[in-house]
């Protein structure tokens, strides 16, 4: 009798039951926009296991596999940055158990920027760049699928247009957050933005002012006579200072005389 169908149907039970122990629910994603257009990205793999020998497993693995990323995506291969390339020494993983949650946790920036800036003299906007959300692309669609949720965080100062965003998101307009959450396409680019405005400086200054008379000769003119005069002034300070005294000293004795004078005469 061949004994090796048997043995494979055997291995095969053996196998089957360990890998559907351990999956992942939730795959969530958060987005921390800050003022000059760079982002911080959190990724988290919440997993769910059937068994605390699995959980037990996990546990080995993980100290096994450390803060190496390619480790933890041969491992699994749904496990890896989404968004963008890793901007080079900027992303660290690991296993955590926090609460009851059990997750893996990426967290990086990335090497090319998330949000594209345009400048004008009131404001800066920043637009997301679709190119960086790849893994979530198949040819002109955009597809984040139900156990998949995208948080955005802007600046608290932040200003947004709500018909820009696609897909639709759900919005906290207090914390400024915005979720792209259950099953979410879009058959353009992903459309996210904010602006800041900027501090509108003084009509009038200083700094405008001599810029504006210093390129004249006329102020030239003064200005090497002004400082012509401060210098004579600065050089000949303890003459003038001496004729000053001189001059206090004198008068007061000439006034004390004439005092005298005016005592004998009575």
């Amino acid at each position: 009798m061949n004994k090796t169908p048997f043995l494979a149907a055997v291995l095969l039970l053996l196998v089957l039951p360990a890998v559907s122990a351990r999956s992942i629910s939730q795959h969530s994603i958060q987005i921390e926009a800050e003022e000059n257009g760079d982002a911080y990205i959190t990724e988290q793999y919440f997993l769910s296991f059937d068994n605390s020998t699995e959980l037990a497993l996990m546990r080995a693995r993980a100290r096994e596999i450390g803060a190496d990323i390619q480790g933890w995506q041969n491992f699994d291969a749904a496990i890896f940055p989404h968004i963008g390339i890793i901007k080079p020494g900027s992303g660290k993983i690991g296993f955590e158990e926090k609460e009851g949650d059990r997750f893996v946790k990426i967290e990086y920036v990335t090497r090319d920027p998330l949000f594209i800036s345009e400048e004008t003299s009131r404001r800066t906007t920043f637009h997301l760049d679709s190119r960086q959300f790849a893994s979530f692309q198949t040819g002109s669609v955009y597809t984040i699928s139900t156990n998949t949720k995208i948080v955005f965080l802007i600046p608290r100062q932040a200003g947004f247009n709500e018909a820009n965003i696609n897909p639709e998101a759900e919005i906290n307009y207090e914390a400024k957050r915005f979720v792209w959450s259950g099953y979410r396409v879009s058959t353009g680019n992903l459309e996210f933005g904010y602006w800041l405005e900027k501090q509108i400086a003084p009509s009038i200054g200083i700094s405008s002012l001599l810029q504006d008379l210093l390129p004249t000769s006329e102020f030239k003119i003064l200005l090497a006579i002004g400082l012509l005069g401060m210098g004579m002034i600065y050089f000949k300070r303890n003459s003038l200072q001496q004729k000053i005294e001189k001059y206090l000293i004198e008068n007061s004795s000439l006034e004390k005389e004439t005092d005298e004078q005016k005592i004998e005469l009575e």
